[in-house]
C-alpha cells in the first residue's frame, strides 16, 4: 500500500466516501504531485492543505485531527 493510499484511508475516517476525491484533488491540484509519487516529505504540506480544507465542512479540532494524521503518515512511512 502506497503513502498515497494511507492518507485515503485517513481521510474515509473523516469524510467517508468523499475521501477519494478530496485527497486526490488535494495531492494533485494543490500539492502538484502525482498520486503515486507521493513521498513522505510532502505529508507536512499535504497535512496544512487537509486541514484548511476540511475546516470548512467540519468542526476544526476535526479538521485539526484529521490533518495532524496525515502528518504522521511522513514520520511511519
Amino acid at each position: 500500500m502506497s503513502i498515497y493510499d494511507d492518507a485515503v484511508e485517513v481521510a474515509k475516517i473523516y469524510m467517508g466516501p468523499a475521501a477519494q476525491r478530496f485527497m486526490s484533488r488535494q495531492v494533485t491540484v494543490h500539492l502538484g504531485v502525482q498520486e503515486g509519487k507521493l513521498e513522505p516529505k510532502h505529508m507536512e504540506e499535504l497535512a496544512a492543505l487537509c486541514y484548511k480544507g476540511s475546516k470548512m465542512f467540519m468542526p476544526d479540532d476535526k479538521a485539526r485531527q484529521f490533518g495532524e494524521k496525515i502528518k504522521l503518515l511522513g514520520k511511519f512511512s
